[in-house]
């Protein structure tokens, strides 16, 4: 069972709580006009390019200073599941199976909010976008489900293979997302055959204690149940099969608000101390009866040894 669907999250809080935060980073981002939202996007002057290294295609679009440029998006929701940093150790045949596969991945749900559900036909617009221009078969992208509601799926690769990519230059890992070294640990093994990418790169972002602003934070401090804000990019990759494969690529997540999430532990904790109570006070209501029933005092092990 997700901690979503456990009897101590608040999913109506969470999914109120979650609307009028989306409205006010929506507001935001066009009194600042930083950051374009996902929702009801102008994707007018948007367009679907070719990319080496690593081959894809990518929607970007022409900055100010007339050069292209990826386009970057922000949606906020509920994290409905994860797979985030740090991982554990690898070693030995096992390690270089892994390189292809390790990833950091989130999933997003709007409970139902219809400021989250605005996202999901903008979208299936770029899909349409990528169709149109990918002169490979497209695998249809289609939203995740989380019981009754719709949820998006994003990810990004924690390592690229050097054949894509002959003329980057690696990055080192930062040591908030390779707290343990284990990813330096396999891109050391691999022996220069997979590395560490800026496209590989995400950003990690929530308040920092002891300070009133925010900044990075370690990938652990999100938990399912969190409201985040995600800035993805949208890329096609060749896949095995010959087709190609839309992905939302994850770059960075900021933690908005994870007062649903605090609540659920405490409630859960106290719900734990409750049942510890009641087993206490039943067992000692059974050893009453018992007694009663002997017509005394049970005795115990010691009364037993000294007679």
């Amino acid at each position: 069972m997700s901690e979503l669907e456990s009897e101590f999250y608040n999913i109506e809080s969470a999914r109120n709580k979650l609307s009028s935060i989306t409205q006010d980073r929506r507001q935001i981002s066009e009194e600042t006009g930083s950051g374009l939202q996902l929702a009801n996007a102008n994707l007018s002057g948007l367009f679907v390019q070719e990319f080496h290294n690593p081959a894809s295609w990518r929607l970007s679009r022409i900055d100010e200073y007339g050069a292209n440029e990826v386009v970057e998006f922000r949606l906020q929701g509920v994290i409905s599941a994860k797979l985030l940093p740090p991982i554990a150790p690898t070693r030995g045949k096992h390690a270089a199976r892994q390189y292809p596969r390790i990833k950091q991945a989130v999933t997003i749900t709007g409970l139902g909010c219809s400021a989250f559900d605005d996202v999901v036909p903008t979208i299936e617009q770029i899909f349409y976008m990528f169709m149109d221009q990918v002169p490979d078969s497209m695998d249809v992208w289609k939203p995740e489900q989380f019981g009754d509601y719709e949820a998006i799926a994003t990810e990004n690769r924690l390592f690229t293979s050097r054949t894509l990519v002959p003329d980057v230059v690696p990055i080192p890992f930062d040591p908030l997302v390779d707290s343990n070294g284990s990813l330096t640990e396999l891109a050391r093994l691999s022996g220069g055959r997979f590395i560490h990418t800026s496209d590989n790169q995400v950003e990690y972002l929530g308040p920092i204690n002891g300070s009133n602003g925010s900044g990075n934070i370690p990938p652990r401090m999100f938990r399912v149940g969190d409201i985040v804000e995600l800035s993805v990019s949208f890329v096609a990759w060749p896949t095995r099969n010959g087709n190609s494969q839309m992905k939302i690529q994850l770059k960075s997540i900021r933690q908005l608000d994870r007062e649903e999430t605090t609540n659920k532990i405490i409630y859960r904790k106290h719900h734990e101390e409750d049942d510890v109570h009641t087993r206490g006070s039943k067992a000692k209501e059974d050893l009453q009866k018992r007694r009663g029933a002997s017509g005394g005092s049970a005795k115990t092990i010691q009364d037993e040894d000294r007679s």
